[in-house]
């Protein structure tokens, strides 16, 4: 049997991790999750049910990593919920859940655009209220030429950017947060439709850790019955494919259609992976800094080095990468 070396080790790490994203990804574009997701967050649902939600108000088959973020205004636009917004200048970045939904109102309906993003970091480096902003505003802007032409901008429709975030800073665990525009009286008193401004909103879904009994097993007594108890015992913890179903169908009412199943299970596996491939890591770490070390100390090329310590030559460019 060929043993990994460190550089396929890498590239195995970020194969695994990346299946694991898209994994969850697809998961969560299930209706009876997102359904719940809006009943709880968005105030446009709030007296709906969960079946009308999942029946009436989402729009078709939400779309999985398959509509752009950046839309460059020189490019014509097509209409339609599963067509990617890709341009020629600029770089296509995608959405990780896209969809249209209609809202109740007075006997009629509203269009609400909804972006949802797994992110397993709060804080990527970068502020991710920010990057949520942005994409409200990317959301609105492509709506030119398809919902609205010209300056008919009455017929501009409010979009929700969602963010699920499983790996959150003690003191905000377990929390949802609304961001979203707002009347503020400065100068004397005057009273607009929130329908005129009213247009974006951003929900952070920040996640905790699934309560467990002192042998390891799920702690269902202690489990939050709302969305954010939902989403942890479905994103967070090293349990098995099997309890979660049980907890979610049981605890949760999530109906596990034979293709929700599979999807549980596929993710299970997929994150077993990434954690057994995490516990390798430091073989990696060791090579690299094994190779850092003897070209500092000794002049050497990285050719050189790799050759001293008998690694494979065709792993030079992983390394390089790695390196640099």
């Amino acid at each position: 049997m060929n043993q990994e070396t460190p550089a396929g080790h890498a590239v195995s790490v970020v194969n695994d991790a990346a299946a694991y994203d898209a994994a969850v990804k697809h998961l969560l574009a299930h209706k009876p999750f997102l359904a719940r997701i809006m009943k709880e967050c968005l105030l446009e649902y709030r007296d709906c049910s969960i079946e009308d939600i999942m029946n009436h108000y989402i729009e078709g088959t939400p779309s999985v990593a398959s509509v752009g973020v950046h839309v460059d205004e020189t490019n014509p636009r097509i209409r339609g919920g599963n067509t990617e917004d890709k341009t020629v200048t600029e770089g296509t970045v995608f959405y990780d859940i896209r969809f249209n939904a209609l809202a109740p109102k007075d006997d009629d309906v509203i269009g609400i655009i909804v972006n949802v993003e797994a992110q397993n970091k709060s804080n990527p480096g970068y502020s991710l209220l920010k990057r949520a902003i942005y994409y409200c505003s990317r959301l609105i802007s492509a709506q030119k030429n398809v919902e609205f032409t010209g300056s008919d901008y009455d017929g501009i429709q409010k979009v929700y950017s969602i963010w699920i975030c499983s790996s959150v800073p003690e003191g905000e665990q377990s929390t949802i947060t609304a961001y979203s525009m707002r009347e503020q009286q400065l100068v004397g008193h005057v009273v607009k439709n929130p329908e005129e401004y009213d247009l974006l909103s951003v929900i952070m879904i920040r996640l905790g850790d699934v309560p467990q009994n002192q042998d390891g097993s799920i702690n269902e007594a202690e489990l939050d019955q709302n969305v954010i108890g939902m989403l942890e015992i479905l994103l967070k913890g090293d349990f098995s494919a099997e309890q979660r179903k049980g907890i979610l169908e049981n605890h949760y009412g999530i109906e596990m259609t034979e293709q929700i199943e599979e999807e549980v299970g596929h993710m299970c596996n997929l994150s077993q992976g990434v954690m057994e491939r995490g516990m390798e890591k430091g073989l990696l770490q060791g090579t690299i800094a094994m190779l850092k070390k003897a070209m500092e100390k000794n002049g050497w090329t990285l050719e050189q080095a790799m050759s001293f310590f008998d690694l494979p030559i065709s792993e030079k460019d992983t390394y390089a990468a790695v390196l640099n």
